[in-house]
């Protein structure tokens, strides 16, 4: 789904500019403002979300994207 996400917003503005990154991350900071969505990883308990708040979470998932370009 966020592969998805993120290819429909590169299609997005490299038509109307912009950066492509913008788009993914309002729609992620809206999904965990509202509960809808958790972001975290896979520990030895299975999926454990991350606890931290919102903005927190998004900066450390956009680090986590950068570092795979």
């Amino acid at each position: 789904m966020v592969d998805f996400l993120i290819g429909t917003a590169e299609d997005h503005t490299s038509a109307h500019g912009g950066d492509f990154r913008e788009v993914p991350l309002a729609l992620l900071k809206e999904l965990l403002d509202d509960g809808l969505m958790e972001i975290g990883e896979l520990g030895e308990s299975g999926f454990e979300a991350w606890e931290e708040p919102a903005d927190q979470i998004l900066g450390k998932f956009k680090r986590a994207c950068d570092a795979c370009d």
